[in-house]
């Protein structure tokens, strides 16, 4: 009888901790002993670490309990890499994926590509209503193609400068700037098209989630025409997270605190502020194209206006210190600077996208975001504020 007992109790225990879901990703062309974490994607949220799991003999194994169908990403460091993967409760997922090393420039990293994935409906359903994003993609890269004489031009001169405004009366120019509307127009209405079939389920909200690099202010249509059910789903609350409105004009920005660079000590946006007529706060990466290409327009209208009272401080949304530091160093920025690795002040404005750009009165309010605060707009702006 306490045998019987004993068993029974063990029974009970095991599956108390019987774990309802798995992924087994099998992966050649990376190490063993390299250590993968696991975690939900799609959230435009820092989302915790669920599991930690070593390579070994090519495989990496989580196991863990789910309620619905979630992303889940997989990821490794040093050097980076990811593979991703759509699993639900009971699913028992297998990946056959590859990755190869490769270098952005910067350093090194994993290029991982999923070969087969098995065991999911819901990737497999995702595979189907994505379809749309590989003929886009496809149609993006033929236009770049076709173009890529002008765009090797653009990129070469500062938007907005004399050079680049008479690139842009070329017909060259013309032609491409129609080809690139005409595309952003059909990104448009595919994904609207797209996001309405699905607005019924999760599907909805998961999929406004994967597909928009950023949230914008008038996005609180989207969320609208979701049913409750999509709504009450994990990604419909995650993207009522996300509707909410980034401080806008005449908004006043909140006071956060980071550690300037040059001085090494603790400083604030407000501290920052003093003095100041108006201060351009700008959200950018060591890794983010646009951010970079916006330095020079912003070094040359602080070397105009710094002693009218015009401030910067730049915010980096780096992860690594090193790639934010080596950036630095690169530019050499002029006034403050700080890192924000944890993304918590990020997380206080809702950036979404980079560069995210602010100027502010003496007060902290909003006179200008974004494109109004960049290139030809910001030499206007400041101009007419500094006159």
């Amino acid at each position: 009888m306490r045998k019987l007992l004993f068993t029974v109790a063990m029974l009970l225990c095991s599956a108390v901790n019987a774990q309802n879901t798995s992924i087994e990703l099998e992966l050649s062309g990376i190490p063993d002993g390299t250590v993968f974490n696991l975690s939900v994607g799609a959230t435009h949220r820092k989302e915790p670490i669920i599991q930690r799991s070593t390579l070994t003999n090519g495989k990496v194994t989580f196991a863990f309990d789910s309620s619905e169908p979630r992303l889940y990403e997989m990821t490794c460091d040093n050097p980076w890499g990811r593979v991703e993967v759509i699993a639900d409760k009971d699913d028992n997922v297998k990946i056959t994926a590859t990755g190869e090393l490769k270098d952005n420039g910067r350093e090194p990293y994993y290029d991982i590509t999923a070969k087969e994935i098995t065991g999911s409906q819901s990737q497999n359903e995702y595979a189907e209503k994505n379809a749309v994003t590989r003929e886009l993609n496809q149609i993006y890269l033929r236009i770049n193609e076709e173009n890529k004489d002008i765009i090797s031009k653009l990129s070469a001169v500062e938007r907005g400068a004399d050079e680049w405004k008479a690139l842009a009366q070329t017909p060259e120019y013309q032609k491409f700037a129609k080809a690139e509307k005409d595309f952003f127009d059909k990104v448009s209405s595919s994904y609207n098209n797209l996001f309405n079939q699905n607005k019924g389920t999760w599907w909805g909200p998961f999929l406004i989630l994967k597909l928009m690099n950023y949230i914008p202010e008038d996005s609180y249509s989207l969320y609208d025409i979701l049913s409750d059910d999509a709504k009450n789903s994990f990604y419909g609350k995650a993207l009522a997270e996300q509707v909410k409105k980034n401080p806008t004009i005449g908004t006043q920005l909140a006071d956060f605190t980071f550690t300037d660079h040059a001085t090494g000590k603790t400083t604030t946006f407000y501290e920052q502020l003093k003095g100041k007529r108006y201060l351009l706060l700008d959200f950018w990466a060591s890794w983010c194209a646009p951010c970079r290409r916006e330095i020079p327009n912003f070094k040359s209208q602080y070397g105009l206006y710094k002693d009218k009272g015009f401030g910067i401080v730049s915010i980096s949304a780096d992860t690594k210190e090193s790639d934010w530091l080596k950036a630095l160093e690169e530019e050499q920025l002029p006034w403050p600077n700080g890192i924000d690795s944890d993304k918590s002040i990020c997380t206080l404005y809702n950036v979404q996208h980079y560069p995210t750009v602010y100027v502010v009165d003496s007060t902290g309010k909003v006179v200008a975001k974004d494109m109004e605060a960049r290139g030809e707009n910001l030499r206007t702006l400041l101009a007419e504020l500094f006159k």
